[in-house]
């Protein structure tokens, strides 16, 4: 099955080098949140997205689009126009929500320039 002139197994190499990358970088502010990511709750949520349409059954999660305000930094912290999205005119972090609309992750904030 070839997407965006790619076969399957490209996509594959492309992602398990990008994750080895992050990882390398990022390892030591990693957790894993054992009580709530647990087996079961992968399995119930990659099993929703895949009756609801999704062809490989491997997503059980969202980015979720929606624009997440946040508090404006304070002075001592970071200045203002590093988190600003000049697009939503606000502060703003991101979100990864399961099918059932839970919370699992909030990423951010990230400077303006990479928000938008």
């Amino acid at each position: 099955m070839e997407l965006f002139g790619h076969e399957r197994a490209w996509f594959s190499i492309v992602f398990t080098d990008l994750m080895l990358q992050i990882y390398d970088k990022f390892h030591r502010k990693l957790f894993w949140n054992r009580t709530r990511l647990t087996p079961e709750v992968f399995t119930r949520c990659y099993t929703a997205v895949h009756e609801n349409g999704e062809p490989s059954g491997q997503i059980w999660s969202f980015i979720d689009g929606t624009i997440k305000a946040i508090c404006r930094p304070g002075k001592t912290t970071a200045p203002q126009r590093m988190f600003y999205s000049g697009f939503k005119k606000k502060n703003m972090a991101y979100t990864v929500v399961t099918p059932a609309g839970l919370t699992m992750s909030i990423a951010g904030p990230w400077e303006g320039s990479k928000n938008d």
